[in-house]
């Protein structure tokens, strides 16, 4: 694993494009920073949900990273958009959710929502950079039922060949 920022350059995202979002003008500028020098070279930004929703349906998008609080759509409904819109032409975009809150209920309520990976402000580049990692390397099967839709929450690999596990 690399130690530093600048040893982070990945070859293999300059192929991805890669959309930021997030409410704050200084947050976008810098995530657009970061992602740059780890190669990505298709940069989209938005500064709310909404707006990133109709990105995504007008372009490719390989990766989203929102914030989770946000005027407007936030980003737990941009999730769920994302997940669940049935004019959404690619429903399993691995989405890396950024928050200043990391309690259970804000984790949870990502999770529940179809994030797929979860990072708490502030935090560091190379802390970004095993999430795109992560989502990019190690993708997690896309599922969807009748009250979730998104990455499956198993993490080990581990196959389940029964029924519903758990009942409401």
């Amino acid at each position: 694993m690399p130690g530093t920022s600048e040893e982070l350059y990945d070859p293999r995202f300059s192929e991805l494009n890669i959309l930021v979002v997030d409410d704050a003008q200084a947050m976008i500028s810098m995530i657009g920073d970061l992602v740059r020098c780890f190669g990505f070279v298709d940069i989209k930004s938005a500064s709310e949900g909404q707006q990133a929703f109709d990105i995504v349906q007008r372009n490719r998008v390989d990766i989203i990273i929102c914030d989770y609080l946000m005027n407007g759509l936030d980003g737990i409904g941009l999730a769920k958009q994302v997940r669940t819109d049935p004019t959404n032409p690619k429903p399993d975009i691995p989405i890396i959710m950024m928050t200043g809150q990391a309690d259970r209920a804000t984790i949870f309520g990502a999770r529940d929502a179809g994030v797929n990976e979860f990072i708490v402000k502030p935090f560091s580049s190379i802390d970004l950079y095993k999430k795109l990692v992560a989502v990019v390397d190690n993708p997690r099967t896309f599922i969807s039922v009748d009250d979730f839709a998104g990455p499956d929450r198993r993490r080990r690999g581990t196959e389940f060949d029964g029924g519903e596990r758990r009942k409401a």
